[in-house]
């Protein structure tokens, strides 16, 4: 006679797990799966039968179909947290009294639904975003330092004065301007040059 197998018992979930702050949490669906030519019949074994209700301790499953069965959990007491309680569940063949396949499996009671949450997300790694590609920089034109403009124009400015500044040879028209205030052509063109190339750079350093 073939020995009982355990890998021949196919459940989901292989574990079940129940959470005392959530009553929706006290209560499980198992699902037990035949994926034989043959119908097959289980039975469902608990140990710990006061604190666990089984909705179908017994029942057949078709070839190829599934069962679900609600197993709900009747004391979620802080005593209780973390201890594993063993299941275990029989396959029998038709007519048949000696189970083929058997397995075991826990039930355990944990204190919040949000430490199965954490859990969750720990067990998913994050989604990988790529870098959002920056706008490329323009480089800002350098401006020309404020102290330089009021320099040019002041520059501009005394190159007007000397222009107009009054020589000697016209002194018959400005009898008002003081004689010792005058100047010839030749310290005219002198300045002049003297401020052009001062003005030159910082007109460079403008644009």
């Amino acid at each position: 006679m073939d020995p009982v197998q355990s890998s021949q018992v196919f459940l989901n979930p292989e574990e079940l797990v129940f959470f005392a702050d959530d009553p929706s949490k006290h209560r499980v669906v198992l699902t037990v799966m035949n994926p034989y030519e043959f119908p097959v019949s289980f039975h469902i074994l608990c140990r710990e039968v006061d604190k666990y209700l089984v909705g179908a301790q017994r029942g057949t499953i078709k070839p190829k179909h599934r069962f679900d069965l609600v197993i709900r959990h009747n004391d979620v007491r802080a005593c209780y947290f973390y201890r594993p309680d063993l299941f275990k569940i029989e396959l029998y063949r038709k007519n048949k009294s000696k189970p083929f396949a058997e397995r075991q499996f826990t039930a355990v009671v944990k204190p919040s639904s949000l430490e199965g949450q954490a859990m969750h997300l720990v067990s998913e790694p994050p989604a990988y975003n790529p870098p959002a590609e920056l706008p490329a920089q323009v480089p800002d034109k350098p401006q020309a330092p404020s102290g330089n403009v009021g320099l040019f124009l002041m520059l501009c400015a005394l190159l007007v004065l000397v222009l107009v500044w009054p020589m000697e040879c016209v002194s018959d028209n400005i009898d008002w301007w003081p004689p010792f205030l005058r100047v010839n052509v030749h310290v005219k063109l002198l300045l002049s040059f003297v401020i052009g190339v001062a003005v030159l750079p910082l007109w460079r350093d403008l644009q």
